[in-house]
This record gives structure tokens, sequence and C-alpha cells, in this order.
């Protein structure tokens, strides 16, 4: 008897336990807000979606609530290296060095060109 042809005496079990797990992790449905059950797939897909938007959003943040959801964390960015991060680049970082050099006219033209093959 060739066990990886023909299983063995554990097939059946296991085979038993995967399937009793997988019915055991199904949702049937689901209870809205008014107590209603809802057991077609896209109501309960609905209801989902909307839970966790408003879960993981907000209308009004509040400071104190951003502090305390925050209250946690380790911080590992300074005030210092935050400051550094949100300045904007130099127009030199931008254009680069040479196209900086050049008379004002000369320099629209190269921004403009800059900005027209930056969008393809």
């Amino acid at each position: 008897m060739n066990e990886l042809r023909d299983g063995d005496q554990n097939t059946g079990y296991l085979h038993h336990k995967a399937e009793s797990h997988r019915r055991r992790n199904t949702i049937k449905g689901l209870e809205d807000e008014g107590g209603v059950w809802h057991s077609a797939e896209e109501e309960t897909e609905r209801m989902v979606i909307k839970y966790f938007d408003e879960l993981f959003s907000t209308t009004n943040p509040d400071e104190n609530d951003m502090e305390q959801a925050l209250e946690g964390l380790i911080r590992r960015v300074s005030n210092e290296m935050n400051m550094v991060v949100n300045v904007g680049p130099t127009t030199e970082e931008v254009f680069g060095e040479r196209c900086i050099q050049q008379k004002p006219l000369a320099l629209m033209v190269c921004m403009l060109f800059f900005i027209s093959s930056a969008g393809k």
C-alpha cells in the first residue's frame, strides 16, 4: 500500500477535523443595530464594510483622543527629525543646479519642460 497515494488511517480523521473547522469558521449572518438578522451575503458584506469604515474613521478628531490613542506607543521620530522630513525640496533639488544657473526666460522653459516631462 502506498501511503502517499492511498492515504493512511489518519487521512479521514484529519479531513473530518479540517471540515469541521471550516464549518465553524463560517459567518452565517449578522445582526444589525436594530436587532434584525441578515443572512444574505451582500447584506453581511455591506454591514462588515460599514462597521470597519466607522471603526477606523472619525468626523471630528479631537487632539485629546489622538493623544490617548497614541499614549502606549514609543516615539521613534523626534521633533527635530520630523521638521527635517517636512521641509519641502529646494529649487536646486527639484530642477537641478544647471537649470538654476540659466537666465529667467530659460529657467521658465526649463521648469515647464520639467513639469511636462514629470507627467509622462
